[in-house]
C-alpha cells in the first residue's frame, strides 16, 4: 500500500510580511479572549492556495508536475494585506487571519490550482477559495460574536507572489507541524495574462 502524506499548495510569505504578521499576533494576544485562540507561530504562516489532503506520492508526483507546467507561463504579481477578522465569520469563527484585499490574478491562481488538482484525479475543493493568512485558531470555547475588523498595524502591507511551495503537514496535540517539501517559482518574465 503506498504511504499517503498530508500535504497542501501554498504561498509561504515573504521575510518583513512574516515580521509584520508576528507583530500583529503579539498586539492580539494583550486581548482578554487570546487565550482561547491558538496562536500560530511566525514559521507556520502561509497563504493555502489548495489543500490536497492525505496523498500517495505517486498522485503527489502528478500534480506537482501538472502545477509546474502551469507555473511555467504564471505571472508573478502583488497581493495586498487587509483587515484582521474571524474567519469564515463572527458567529461561529474557526479562524482569526488576516484577509487578502481582493486580486484577480491571486484569484486565478487559486483556480489554476483547483483545474491541476482536478486534472490528477482529486475531487473538487470542498471550500470555495478565499484569500486569508490564519494567524490563530478558536478553540471551542471561544466566546461568540466578538466584534473584530482591525487594520494591519504596520508599513508594510504588500507582498510579490513570485512562487508558492508544496507543504506536508503532521497534526499534533500541540498543532499542526508544517514542512516544505518544494518550492515552484513562477515565470517572472512571463506577460500578463490579464490587466493588473
Amino acid at each position: 500500500m503506498d504511504k499517503r502524506i498530508r500535504a497542501f499548495y501554498a504561498i509561504p510569505p515573504t521575510d518583513d510580511i512574516r515580521w509584520t504578521l508576528a507583530r500583529n499576533i503579539e498586539n492580539l494576544q494583550q486581548y482578554t479572549w487570546s487565550e482561547k485562540a491558538r496562536w500560530v507561530t511566525p514559521g507556520n504562516i502561509h497563504i493555502t492556495l489548495r489543500f490536497l489532503g492525505d496523498i500517495t506520492q505517486d498522485k503527489l508526483t502528478v500534480i506537482n508536475n501538472h502545477v509546474q507546467d502551469a507555473l511555467s507561463c504564471f505571472p508573478a504579481f502583488n497581493i495586498q494585506l487587509g483587515q484582521t477578522r474571524l474567519f469564515p465569520n463572527r458567529i461561529k469563527p474557526r479562524v482569526i487571519a488576516i484577509m487578502i484585499m481582493y486580486n484577480e490574478q491571486l484569484q486565478r491562481l487559486a483556480d489554476l490550482m483547483e483545474s491541476c488538482a482536478l486534472a490528477a484525479g482529486l475531487i473538487p475543493a470542498k471550500y470555495e477559495f478565499k484569500g486569508h493568512i490564519t494567524i490563530g485558531r478558536c478553540r471551542s470555547d471561544f466566546p461568540d460574536r466578538i466584534k473584530l475588523a482591525l487594520p494591519l498595524r504596520t508599513a508594510v502591507s504588500e507582498m510579490r507572489v513570485n512562487k508558492i511551495a508544496l507543504y506536508k503537514s503532521e497534526l499534533t496535540p500541540s498543532g499542526p507541524n508544517y514542512t516544505k517539501l518544494n518550492e515552484l517559482p513562477m515565470h517572472t518574465s512571463a506577460p500578463l495574462l490579464f490587466d493588473q
